[in-house]
């Protein structure tokens, strides 16, 4: 066959084999991040004040390696604290601790705990409310030890007490509070969420010797002082922390990209879905039942007759 074929266009077709290679490709599968990469961002999501704290506390363990007398130095003692005015030891004891699994125990629920409310609060407040909690927590524990010196037991006011878990406590309130779930495990049981703090109170004492009983249940009272808003009037407003970040002296500690601006909540709302406890009301007292609601209006009007019936 003859004739000019120039202007035919001239189409290929893929096999049906590099068809179903082009559509199914997929990219490689990625590798899996390192330990290390792992590790830094872990590190990079815990905030500053939460930082500090846990720097602090792991700095003075390793110093009391060293020097083992920090310990009786700067231990919560209500002797030395009341007869020989050093009420320095308010503060200091909140940041010792005893031994390894001290340490360990008290940083793994700081880092649990802490973020979270200070992403709720802002870096600076969560930093001024931890620090008032170690205060009010130590002296609580020293009023509830004075008690019990003078009416059974004289010498417990000698003991030396050191931990940051007084204030862990007070967390495991706001914790407990803020809680959108009705109940919280404890050793895989669940618990409700209003006796939560308790059972890890009790749990504690059980499990672990040489615990400080007031110094914990300190930190409960505390932590629902500060639920209640009782905590509120000691510390400073959400507008004056934030006059502070905006000042020349905190401007660069403010650019850190962990830090957490302050968020104007004074106290760390609770949560919508707590439950409420039983109440034992008598019937009379109890509000009439509500009358169930009027049917709504058919959607067509008129007359209907069943079917089949002509």
């Amino acid at each position: 066959v003859h004739g000019d074929f120039s202007h035919m266009q001239v189409h290929t077709i893929a096999s049906p084999a590099t068809t179903t290679t082009a559509t199914n490709s997929s990219p490689p599968p990625q590798p899996s991040p390192s330990p290390a990469a792992m590790a830094r961002s872990a590190l990079e999501a815990i905030p500053l004040a939460t930082r500090l704290i846990a720097a602090t506390c792991v700095s003075l363990f390793v110093a009391t390696l060293i020097w083992p007398r920090l310990d009786p130095a700067l231990c919560h003692s209500v002797a030395k604290e009341s007869y020989d005015f050093e009420v320095y030891r308010l503060m200091t004891s909140t940041y010792l601790h005893s031994g390894w699994l001290h340490i360990l125990f008290n940083m793994a629920a700081l880092l649990s705990m802490g973020p979270a409310v200070e992403r709720e609060l802002g870096t600076i407040p969560f930093a001024v409310l931890a620090a008032a909690m170690g205060l009010l927590c130590n002296f609580v524990s020293a009023l509830m030890i004075g008690l019990v010196a003078v009416t059974a037991y004289a010498r417990a006011i000698t003991a030396c007490e050191v931990g940051y878990s007084t204030v862990l406590f007070a967390l495991i309130v706001v914790h407990a509070c803020r809680a959108r779930t009705t109940s919280l495990p404890v050793c895989g049981i669940a618990v409700p969420t209003y006796l939560y703090p308790w059972v890890v109170l009790v749990l504690t004492q059980v499990l672990f010797a040489d615990v400080s009983f007031f110094g914990h249940l300190a930190g409960v009272l505390v932590g629902y002082a500060y639920m209640w808003g009782k905590v509120h009037p000691l510390l400073p407003t959400p507008s004056a922390c934030s006059s502070l970040e905006h000042m020349s002296l905190f401007a660069r500690v403010a650019s850190i990209s962990c830090f957490v601006p302050t968020t104007g909540v004074a106290v760390v709302p609770r949560a919508q879905a707590q439950p409420e406890l039983p109440t034992m009301a008598p019937r009379s007292a109890r509000p009439p039942p509500t009358a169930a609601p009027a049917p709504a209006p058919a959607a067509f009007a008129g007359h209907g007759h069943v079917l089949g019936s002509g």
